[in-house]
């Protein structure tokens, strides 16, 4: 009988094996990539088209709003998965109503931008110091600063460690790290079996592609001295909650400054309080 229930269990712990690792293979191709017909191209007249390439020698594609005065603030802008340059109309119409220049950047497998694969930070990071590299050249003396959203906040975050280009940053809805998101997100559709198939994903990733998401972590940045950072998060997001904004600021508050949304659901502060995001957004870089 023993006998009997070791074979049962040893059974049953194959079968969840499996499962999670085809799990998480399902998992991590479509969490990488997004469908070819969902990668909208900027609107017609939005700003100047800028290309550079990333590391890898994909071409990364931009849209250039310069400063008005030589010399003048610029902030570079870093949309979400699945969104693009395009969603940055009114923030950049805001920043240039404040004498800033931007930069709104098509991230990798978005957009315009190369690439069939996005990695949350362990590749963008790099494609961001290009662009950081980009605007030092085309506008010389201008103090720099970024404003990233969702995915583009952990982007962010995770290059604004030490030794920094940015004067200061702003993340809206940002996540903590990307295992506790993805264990959100697939928790949303699985509930509690959503570890296994996390940790299947993330085995995956690694042996396929080399890519290690234990590192795509903005708490691991924010947790030491650097430049000052702006967190704002609506307290009903259901996509990352706002926990992650409160994890985060925990773990530096002298370094952090955070604006919790009343009601607010996911990246959309400047729609539902445009006025307070503004003064919030522009009377915080302009202090930095």
């Amino acid at each position: 009988m023993k006998r009997r229930i070791r074979i049962l269990l040893i059974e049953a712990l194959v079968i969840v094996l499996a499962v999670s690792c085809l799990g998480g293979v399902v998992l991590c191709e479509n969490a990488l990539r997004l469908p070819a017909n969902h990668r909208p191209s900027p609107p017609a007249g939005f700003g100047a088209p800028v290309e550079i390439q990333a590391a890898d020698g994909i071409p990364l594609k931009a849209s250039w709003f310069p400063p008005k005065d030589p010399g003048a603030p610029v902030v570079i802008l870093l949309h979400g998965v699945g969104d693009s340059r395009r969603s940055f109309g009114g923030i950049v119409a805001m920043f240039q109503r404040n004498g800033f220049g931007a930069l709104a950047p098509d991230s990798r497998g978005h957009g315009l931008s190369g690439g069939d694969q996005f990695t949350f930070g362990l590749k963008e990071v790099g494609d961001l110091n290009r662009w950081c590299d980009w605007v030092e050249k085309s506008s010389p003396g201008s103090r720099l600063y970024g404003l990233g959203e969702s995915m583009g906040s952990g982007i962010l975050l995770q290059a604004a460690g030490p030794g920094t280009r940015f004067r200061a940053v702003v993340a809206e809805s940002p996540f903590a790290t990307f295992w506790m998101v993805a264990n959100h997100r697939v928790g949303q559709l699985v509930g509690y079996a959503a570890t296994p198939f996390v940790a299947g994903a993330f085995v995956y990733a690694r042996l396929r592609y080399g890519l290690n998401f234990r590192e795509a972590s903005p708490l691991k940045q924010v947790s030491k001295p650097g430049v000052p950072i702006l967190l704002i998060h609506g307290t009903k997001d259901e996509n990352i909650p706002i926990e992650h904004t409160r994890f985060l600021a925990s773990a530096n508050p002298g370094r952090i400054q955070v604006w919790e949304v009343p009601g607010g659901d996911h990246v959309d502060a400047i729609a539902r309080a445009p006025v307070e995001f503004e003064k919030r957004v522009i009377g915080f870089l302009h202090a930095n």
